[in-house]
């Protein structure tokens, strides 16, 4: 987890223009605990979104980051491990408002 957190943290600092505003909140939700990493940078398009949920170490080209370059080996690390720690991620972002990674943390048992 910490370097799930480590690596949506870089991203949000990465692409937060001076002046934006980055929040990381661990809050539980209908029963279940979820952290989240929301900040106000580039944000991106419907498809670059879409382009991240298919996106995984194996899945990741030089041709792919040619063409969605903030899309780079750190999201296809966080898809990776949380693939194997079996969390569900959702996305939420728009172009110039900013992105928001919100990660049900599932509890071993």
């Amino acid at each position: 987890m910490r370097r799930i957190l480590n690596n949506l943290v870089d991203n949000a600092l990465r692409y937060t223009p001076a002046g934006g505003k980055i929040q990381i909140i661990n809050a539980q939700h209908n029963g279940q605990q979820w952290l989240t990493v929301r900040d106000t940078g580039a944000g991106m398009h419907k498809h670059e979104v879409d382009a991240l949920k298919q996106l995984s170490m194996t899945t990741l080209t030089f041709e792919a980051n040619q063409s969605l370059p903030q899309l780079g080996v750190g999201l296809a690390i966080v898809r990776q491990l949380l693939g194997l720690l079996k969390c569900r991620i959702e996305i939420d972002s728009q172009p110039g408002v900013g992105s928001e990674f919100k990660i049900e943390l599932v509890t071993q048992g």
